[in-house]
């Protein structure tokens, strides 16, 4: 199954404000500033969930989407484009945040109206849809940085144990599970309970969703998308879980000071450990 990272952004609140769906991360920027409504030092809604590692959900993928873009490597923390890309997340809740701790995390906070985009895979929309039906909203593809075209991939994959006794059968019924056929009829019935069914895993089957409402955003990124051990919500208690852990306390550090080649040292320990136990 493949998912990746989309643009979530409140079509009221851009459409009050007289302004169109960013594409690349300056454009975001400078309107997440705009649309976040302050009260004091407390934000009241935020222009777009980044900054911190408290309540924005997906804080790692957004990472480790930053990290590609900046031509960097999420398991090689100690270079240049690693810290930069650090740096810049963090800048969203330095000096004036557009995004508050005060606030619900990050999914439930743009279900209430309580920020105007989010960075989110195609599965929060089922949440947001329970939480708000009348909510307006639509799903951009990831902003870009520059000339580099690169999108965040989440993916689960089906595989047969080589230790199971009926090896051969379990493949065939793997085949016809992923057969253009099967998924149709999966993604038909799952559309009659939900917004939409599983994304389509077959890179021969995207154009058929290239013009599907939420999910064309994921479709045109998946081609440009990567991975690699920061993805949220795996739930693995392992190499994610884990490295995640050391960028979310470098995140921290950055969100009150400049970052020292000293704490990209640890982090980089800290990675290369993990890596090392799993045989990475």
């Amino acid at each position: 199954m493949y998912d990746g990272l989309g643009l979530y952004y409140n079509k009221d609140i851009l459409r009050t404000a007289n302004e169109e769906v960013p594409v690349t991360w300056g454009e975001v920027r400078v309107l997440a500033d705009k649309l976040t409504v302050r009260s004091g030092n407390e934000v009241e809604r935020g222009g777009i969930a980044l900054g911190n590692t408290t309540n924005v959900e997906h804080f790692s993928d957004i990472l480790g989407l930053l990290i590609y873009q900046n031509g960097g490597d999420p398991t090689n923390p100690i270079s240049g484009e690693v810290r930069d890309a650090i740096d810049f997340y963090a800048l969203f809740a330095k000096s004036t945040p557009v995004y508050g701790t005060n606030l619900p995390s990050s999914t439930t906070a743009f279900a209430r109206g309580d920020v105007a985009m989010m960075l989110a895979p195609s599965w929060r929309v089922h949440e947001i849809k329970h939480l708000n039906p009348d909510l307006d909203f639509g799903i951009a593809p990831v902003p870009k940085l520059g000339e580099s075209e690169y999108g965040w991939a989440t993916y689960w994959a089906e595989g047969v144990s080589s230790k199971s006794p009926h090896t051969d059968e379990a493949w065939q019924l793997l085949k016809y599970l992923s057969s253009p056929e099967v998924l149709r009829k999966l993604y038909s019935a799952q559309s009659e309970i939900r917004a939409f069914g599983e994304i389509y895993p077959r890179v021969d089957m995207a154009d058929e969703l290239a013009e599907a409402e939420y999910v064309s955003a994921y479709i045109q990124d998946a081609p440009l998308a990567r991975s690699g051990p920061l993805c949220s919500f795996t739930h693995d208690v392992g190499l994610n879980d884990s490295i995640i852990d050391y960028y979310a306390d470098t995140i921290n550090k950055a969100m009150s000071q400049d970052l020292s080649q000293n704490d990209l040292q640890t982090l980089n320990q800290g990675v290369s450990q993990v890596l090392n136990q799993y045989g990475l």
